[in-house]
């Protein structure tokens, strides 16, 4: 079990229906692949933490760091870990 926390700007501030897209695409993405964790937006800001398998977690951030979404994507931290904090 592996735990990975980053946070980057938007690169446009999402409001409403494309917050709520973005929100369904990820929880179906990552419940696939079996990552569960927390985003946090707030100013044109993100906060992630994300759990599970290490090769799946390093591919997700490596997809959003290319997001055209996102901009100065930063790693706050990884490690690995015994058990979930987020099993939902």
């Amino acid at each position: 079990m592996y735990t990975l926390t980053h946070e980057s700007t938007a690169t446009n501030t999402v409001k409403g229906a494309e917050m709520e897209e973005l929100l369904e695409k990820a929880r179906s993405n990552n419940q696939n692949d079996d990552i569960t964790g927390y985003l946090i937006y707030y100013k044109d800001r993100f906060v992630q933490l994300l759990e599970g398998d290490k090769r799946k977690n390093e591919a997700l951030y490596v997809k959003i760091k290319k997001d055209e979404l996102h901009k100065n994507v930063t790693l706050f931290s990884e490690d690995e870990i015994s058990k979930r904090t987020f099993p939902n």
